[in-house]
């Protein structure tokens, strides 16, 4: 016994048991636990120890009283139809040729299997696991076994129209075995294979009605598979024209001539006939002795030389398909690359050596037989290239303006072009080697054409004069091959060169992002140095007035002074604050503190902040807030001084923005329901200035995006990391583009004097479940309104 136990306190068991009282209580303990499904599988044996062994026949009868379903699969004979007829009262029952092994999975939780069994006997030997993965095993076999079985009823009925028993006969009466073949082309229900031992042989069997009675099994919708080996000449030339345009599903294989036919129907009976006259006329006179055999192993050996003789030919045949032919003639390589394409099931791999070659076979209708074979015969398009100007105008307008020109001359909708477009994207896809600026630059990716189609035909085309326009004026000699190594070397070269564009743009890409990183971070330290000397130069005059003057200096000056001292200092600690704040976002150990808290209190500090930071340097402007009206306030599980940051950071840039006179600036708080019905508040900034540049929007949120020496750039880069660190989002829009937003206009008054200027910055917050008591809310009652001038 092994057993081994898993994290949880159940144990994962798989143990043997011998002794038929310790087998038969255990089958039997695990049959009461059952208590919606049990699958069994068995052989012929297994329906005797169900139904003929009184302890599991009581439990089987036991499974229809407490409504078990119970699927069974066994192999049905004369000797167990009786307790199979049984098993039908109780089980689904299925029938499968051959099945062996013993076993049952209970609930798909335990499963128990016998090695050997015996008739209405007690299991001698049972092993029994709960371990999940041998369940999912057994039961993927399980699966696999049921799918292929048939009804027992259909199984009875074949069994009833069959009940002759096995027997072995050599025929010498040539007209018997005449007749007998017949009867066997008569009697195909699911396969046949034939091997006819010369090409005259095919004529003698038609004239018998064989072929006719082949035809017409081939064309049931239940045959599974008819197969003829046979010497193919002009003898039986129309015959098998007859059989492949009656029925093309029949197989015929060209065979080497043999000195007997062999004849295999349903895998039940199988005939073999000596060839004594190979140019007789009709099949009596050609043969000699025959025999005739319902044997299990006699058929199953006539069946195994078939099939030996079978791949042996379809090898031959094979390799004599295989072929590659070196074409001189350009027009015919011309005629050919067209017709590769045309031809095309699956899938086209191209490689373009030239940016010329690209224009060269754009002329001569290539690429648009590759643009419709991706969209009117739904083809994977593969291409490599180097391109130019020229070429990329091109691609575009094969994957966006021709698709709609052509949908709007048939006057289709808009979505039956964007569904066009999408299948397009999809199927036809072309990897740049290069982009050059110039379209008189040319980049060699390799020096010939190579066309692939279904990875089973290859093209290859060399060039030798690139300067020409004429395809047929630039091809050299070219190399035609469906030999599989061949086909699939080229195949190999064009994923290595599929592999190294992708490689390629993906270099080129993070060169141009190294590019503007360094760009932007000269930006930012030319920012962070002006930002920098701002509070620093009037600190430094101001020390060195103050030290001047120190013995004079009335006190009223002295607190202006300390003041505008206090002022820069500050200015000078929030931008290390805000430099030390990017260190710990990049280096991911930026830590939150959180706590429930009213969303309004820290809101009302911000603001208080705000006005404090830059009233003395701002005209008339007017804040104005608006809280969620529906409740004693918001209550959010985060970090205060955070949370007060990505606030301050949003107002501070609301007031920077908006004009000194009449300008507002507006926060909101509205609360909504998420996609998964979760309740979250979104806090919105609006201020009436000039907007966000286009130029802007794409790094609104990236480090040092800035457009002004009034800043570094990092405050909406941290606000994103620390509204997003509490599981929310941010996101930014110009007041114009704000009709539908998430939050209606924040007050007719503003609407009316911002004009639809400025921009709106929100970001949501996830609600917390708990509430603060009574005596920690804070925040503006249901009817408040903070609104302030600065």
């Amino acid at each position: 016994m092994s057993s081994e136990a898993d994290n949880t306190s159940s144990t994962r068991t798989t143990e043997v048991l011998y002794g038929a009282d310790n087998t038969t209580d255990k089958l039997l303990q695990v049959f009461n636990k059952i208590k919606s499904n049990f699958d069994a599988c068995g052989d012929s044996t297994a329906p005797s120890v169900c139904m003929g062994f009184e302890p599991l026949r009581n439990a089987y009868l036991d499974f229809k009283r407490r409504g078990i379903n119970v699927r069974f699969i066994t192999e049905m004979n004369a000797s167990n139809i009786s307790y199979c007829k049984e098993l039908m009262k109780i089980s689904e029952l299925r029938h499968l040729d051959g099945i062996k092994g013993n076993f049952g999975i209970c609930d798909q939780k335990e499963f128990v299997a016998a090695a050997t069994i015996k008739e209405q006997q007690a299991v001698p030997q049972l092993i029994y696991s709960n371990v999940k993965e041998i369940i999912e095993q057994q039961e993927f076999i399980f699966e696999s076994f049921w799918t292929r079985a048939i009804p027992a009823k259909q199984r009875i009925r074949e069994m009833e129209d069959a009940t002759e028993p096995e027997f072995y006969e050599v025929i010498s009466d040539h007209e018997k075995a005449s007749q007998v073949l017949v009867d066997l082309a008569k009697s195909v229900k699911k396969e046949a294979f034939f091997l006819l031992p010369n090409d005259k042989s095919m004529v003698r069997i038609d004239r018998l009605g064989v072929i006719d009675y082949l035809i017409k099994a081939a064309q049931k919708d239940s045959i599974g598979s008819i197969r003829i080996i046979c010497p193919i000449s002009e003898v039986n030339s129309e015959i098998i024209k007859k059989v492949t345009e009656n029925a093309p599903n029949i197989i015929i294989l060209n065979g080497n001539n043999s000195p007997y036919g062999m004849y295999i129907v349903d895998n039940q009976r199988a005939f073999r006939a000596e060839l004594k006259e190979p140019e007789a006329e009709t099949f009596s006179e050609a043969i000699g002795f025959s025999v005739y055999s319902t044997r299990r192993n006699t058929v199953d050996f006539f069946k195994s030389v078939f099939e030996l003789l079978w791949n042996e030919r379809k090898l031959n045949e094979d390799l004599k398909k295989a072929a590659t032919e070196v074409i001189q003639n350009p027009h015919r390589i011309l005629e050919l690359f067209i017709n590769m394409i045309k031809l095309a099931n699956q899938e086209i791999l191209l490689v373009l050596p030239t940016t010329n070659a690209f224009l060269r076979e754009d002329r001569v209708g290539i690429i648009k037989l590759l643009n419709d074979a991706a969209m009117e015969r739904n083809l994977i398009v593969r291409i490599v290239t180097p391109t130019n100007e020229i070429i990329e105008k091109r691609i575009q307008r094969i994957l966006v303006s021709e698709g709609k020109e052509v949908e709007e001359e048939r006057g289709e909708l808009l979505a039956v072009q964007e569904e066009r477009e999408e299948r397009k994207r999809k199927n036809f896809d072309v990897r740049r080697i290069d982009i050059t600026t110039s379209p008189s630059e040319k980049i060699a990716v390799t020096t010939v054409t190579i066309l692939v189609a279904d990875k089973k035909e290859s093209l290859v085309i060399e060039k030798i004069d690139d300067s020409t326009e004429n395809f047929v004026e630039a091809a050299g000699l070219a190399t035609y091959s469906n030999s599989k190594p061949t086909v699939m070397s080229y195949v190999s070269i064009f994923e290595i060169l599929w592999n190294q564009a992708e490689l390629y743009l993906h270099i080129k890409e993070a060169h141009e992002k190294l590019k503007v990183q360094d760009r932007m971070q000269k930006e930012f330290i030319n920012v962070a140095a002006h930002e920098l000397r701002t509070p620093i130069q009037p600190i430094l005059g101001l020390l060195g007035l103050l030290r001047s003057k120190k013995d004079d200096i009335n006190k009223q000056d002295l607190n202006i002074s300390l003041n505008l001292l206090m002022r820069n200092a500050q200015r000078l600690k929030r931008l290390s604050e805000d430099i030390l704040d990017v260190t710990k976002i990049e280096s991911q150990s930026l830590k939150l503190n959180k706590e429930l808290i009213n969303l309004n209190d820290v809101i009302l500090n911000a603001i208080q902040d705000s006005r404090n930071q830059v009233a003395k340097n701002r005209g008339n402007i007017k804040m104005v807030y608006k809280p969620d009206l529906s409740g004693h306030g918001i209550i959010v599980e985060a970090d205060r001084n955070r949370l007060n940051q990505v606030i301050y950071n949003l107002l501070s840039n609301a007031i920077k923005f908006t004009e000194k006179e009449g300008g507002i600036v507006s926060i909101r708080t509205e609360k909504k329901k998420t996609r998964d019905n979760d309740d979250e508040v979104i806090v919105s900034v609006k201020d009436s200035g000039p907007g966000i540049s286009s130029e802007m929007f794409p790094r609104l949120f990236e480090k040092f995006a800035s457009k002004s020496f009034q800043g570094t750039g990092l405050g909406l880069f941290i606000s994103k990391n620390i509204v997003e660190a509490h599981g929310g989002k941010i996101w930014g829009e110009n007041n114009i583009r704000n009709e539908n937003s998430h939050i209606a206009n924040h007050g007719e008054d503003i609407e009316e004097k911002g004009g639809g200027r400025g921009a709106c910055f929100y970001f949501t917050l996830p609600i917390a479940n708990e509430q603060l008591e009574p005596k920690e809310r804070k925040g503006p009652n249901a009817e408040a309104v903070a609104v302030d001038d600065l």
